[in-house]
């Protein structure tokens, strides 16, 4: 197949995917067939993708072959030369690039000339963004642009960077997902089969608008549009991930955190759901995902405690899995706790241990707790994309307006993100330790007093 007739296969199946997890209560039959849709046209899209290589080598290999036959002391005809997208993208490194077309893009909003030099390092029309995105009226972000804010999110964000992030298509998607296992049973000689069924179920993501607001300077715009682009790029992305981490970790279901539930929130629930009350250390005990501490401070926690509840993770969870914890949190209580221990000389308490504590990673939090209080989830140790999936739309709108900062020469501007975060495996309540389980993620918590 040529790849137009790869794209229709694709947007058939695709239709017809989107019929099957449409279904409230899909069958068998139908989650077995979406499957195999699925598989289909992960397989034609990277048959797709082997052919557009393919179209790419083959462009490569012309323009390789015209440089070839250009005699290497030929003059250029004409004074009028322009700067292409490869020869902006030779001469300056990734990032620098990415920062360029960022700042062109935000500052030819209002000038023609960027627009122009938009032009001439992309290769493509300034005009293909400025269509009106949805009820917010703000343009659709080039990929280039997009990819840079997203690539900062990912090293600022904690949640984001661990969690199992897919794909959003559209503004809702269901993913199928295994409950329980067949069961496996000894059968003697003339015996007879003891039947057990598996379960699905799924988890729903609803893709949420988040917004983000930055501030720059005239004459940010006016003098540098390389600053201009990595300013902008960097504060967006800074204060998107601290939204979604406050989501993720500490989201309550509230519009606080755009209605997500996140790890603190869901953990919570369990309790109360299953007839307990999260203030009483009793029944705290009683989830198995929560390891509740020796006191309600910091300095109270004893290195059982620790040792305690990451024993609690199941095996299949310990590959990937990470301590998260405010930093202050962790200098408090792993940090003190391993110096404890004794046998430290002076060189390794001057360099610290680094970010490690018990052979695992250590993932510093900075929305998580950092003073001391009754009842709480202080810390995580786990496997936290096990525990939780992000939606990503991986789309960004962005909105200027300069008449707001007009006294002070700063230009407002609006981004906003589409996503959805779903905490899933928390484990269970169970006031009987022999029906408890784990999820692949455990919480810490302080006694109530």
């Amino acid at each position: 197949m040529n790849i137009q007739q790869i794209n229709d296969a694709i947007v058939a199946k695709s239709a017809e995917l989107d019929t099957l997890l449409a279904k409230a209560e899909p069958t068998m039959d139908e989650v077995t067939a979406a499957k195999t849709l699925n598989s289909e046209i992960e397989t034609l899209t990277a048959q797709a993708a082997e052919l557009k290589t393919l179209e790419g080598i083959k462009a490569a290999n012309a323009a390789r072959q015209t440089e070839l036959k250009t005699p290497v002391n030929q003059l250029p005809q004409t004074t009028n030369i322009k700067v292409g997208e490869s020869a902006a993208k030779r001469n300056t490194d990734d990032k620098e690039y990415k920062s360029l077309v960022t700042g062109l893009f935000l500052a030819g909003m209002n000038s023609a000339d960027a627009r122009q030099k938009y032009q001439d390092v992309t290769g493509v029309d300034y005009k293909t963004h400025t269509q009106s995105n949805d009820a917010t009226g703000g343009l659709f972000v080039p990929q280039e642009v997009a990819n840079f804010i997203i690539s900062l999110k990912d090293s600022y964000g904690v949640f984001r960077r661990n969690t199992n992030g897919v794909p959003m298509g559209s503004e809702t998607i269901k993913i199928f997902r295994t409950g329980d296992d067949v069961t496996a049973y000894w059968l003697g000689e003339g015996g007879t089969y003891t039947a057990s069924d598996m379960s699905f179920d799924s988890i729903v993501l609803t893709a949420k608008k988040l917004t983000s607001y930055a501030l720059i300077s005239e004459e940010l715009l006016a003098n540098s549009t390389v600053a201009l682009g990595q300013q902008f790029a960097t504060s967006v992305a800074q204060q998107f991930a601290k939204a979604e981490d406050q989501a993720g970790f500490l989201g309550d279901g509230t519009s606080t955190y755009g209605g997500i539930l996140g790890l603190d929130g869901k953990i919570k629930k369990i309790v109360t759901d299953g007839g307990g009350t999260w203030t009483t250390d009793a029944d705290k005990a009683k989830a198995g995902s929560v390891q509740v501490t020796t006191g309600n401070l910091f300095s109270e926690t004893v290195i059982g405690d620790l040792i305690t509840g990451a024993r609690k993770v199941p095996t299949y969870a310990l590959a990937g899995a990470k301590w998260y914890m405010n930093k202050v949190a962790f200098g408090a209580t792993c940090e003190r706790l391993a110096y404890a221990q004794g046998g430290a000389t002076a060189a390794e308490l001057a360099a610290s241990f680094g970010q490690r504590f018990m052979g695992y990673p250590v993932e510093f939090v900075d929305v998580m707790p950092s003073a001391d209080a009754n009842s709480q989830i202080f810390a995580y140790f786990g496997n936290l994309a096990l525990a939780s999936t992000m939606g990503d739309r991986q789309s960004v709108s962005i909105r200027q307006d300069a008449s707001l900062g007009f006294q002070t020469d700063t230009i407002h501007v609006k981004a906003a993100e589409y996503v959805d975060i779903k905490v899933h495996e928390v484990g269970n309540y169970s006031a009987s330790a022999a029906t408890r389980t784990t999820g692949p993620i455990v919480a810490f918590s302080t006694i109530n007093s």
